[in-house]
């Protein structure tokens, strides 16, 4: 038993000296968790800044690397042999070669609107079809960053007297959206603070139709969508732009970012000015 004035101090000050337990207690578990945090917080951060490789990236174990293009289009075509040729073909091989010197690649057509299944199945790997984020065709896949800048601008029918955006004031105009989503187009009209009734269509051949019928005064595409139709004449201010981009699926976008880096030296060597050089290509610049 404590001595009377020991008892009688631990009895006064029994409360003060528990707080002080507990505060330390406290503290204690603060700080242990403070700790943890920190741990996971580096290792969460060097994951973040530790760059993928070819070597450790998705398709390291792939004994070939099956590119998909969607073609026949602007950017490709398919020769007399049933071989894909055209720019996003040269544009694929280049980049494959940078990042993959010693894999096969394999190039097959598709159609632009199977990429996305393909791709999650895994009967190709990439796909090349001039595409651009936001239609429902390129949602859910793992996009790059830009291989070419494509303007947007308005067509007209060949004997239209349009000769500027401003002649499409309060006009019906018509847009694809499975190539570039109409909310974008929206944006740019917006931006030029021009005032337009936009529609879409199904399909460039019925937009064509619509022209010809007089139902809309003009069709808003990026202009290698729609430069071919000898029909159009193309109002020469530009409504926007629009990038195309390599799809992947979702669970390879280790891959992406690989393919980011080689478009970033490829661009910086001139290899891409080559390549649009060589298919009599122009692009778009803000200019």
């Amino acid at each position: 038993m404590l001595p009377f004035k020991l008892q009688y101090y631990w009895k006064k000050h029994r409360p003060q000296l528990q707080r002080l337990t507990r505060a330390l207690t406290l503290r204690r578990v603060l700080l242990c968790l403070a700790a943890v945090l920190l741990v996971v917080g580096g290792v969460v951060f060097l994951r973040a800044r530790r760059k993928p490789s070819a070597g450790t990236a998705s398709f390291a174990d792939l004994g070939e690397i099956v590119v998909g293009i969607a073609a026949p289009s602007a950017f490709a075509a398919v020769d007399d042999t049933g071989e894909v040729t055209g720019f996003e073909r040269d544009v694929a091989a280049a980049v494959l070669s940078d990042l993959y010197p010693d894999k096969a690649v394999s190039f097959r057509t598709i159609s632009s609107q199977e990429a996305s299944y393909l791709l999650k199945t895994g009967q190709i790997h990439i796909a090349l079809g001039m595409y651009v984020s936001g239609p429902l065709k390129t949602q859910g896949l793992s996009l790059s960053n830009a291989y070419f800048t494509d303007g947007v601008y308005a067509f007209c029918p060949a004997e239209s007297t349009a000769d500027s955006l401003w002649a499409l004031t309060n006009q019906r105009v018509r847009v694809l959206s499975s190539d570039i989503t109409k909310s974008a187009v929206a944006s740019m009209f917006k931006k030029l603070e021009i005032a337009v009734d936009l529609h879409l269509c199904s399909s460039y051949p019925d937009g064509i139709a619509s022209l010809s019928r007089g139902d809309c005064a003009a069709l808003i595409a990026p202009r290698y969508k729609l430069e071919s139709f000898a029909e159009l004449r193309r109002i020469e201010e530009p409504v926007g732009f629009a990038s195309y981009r390599f799809l992947l699926w979702s669970d390879n976008a280790d891959v992406t970012a690989l393919i980011n880096t080689s478009l970033s030296r490829l661009r910086a060597s001139g290899k891409l000015a080559e390549l649009r050089d060589t298919w009599g290509l122009l692009e778009y610049t803000a200019s």
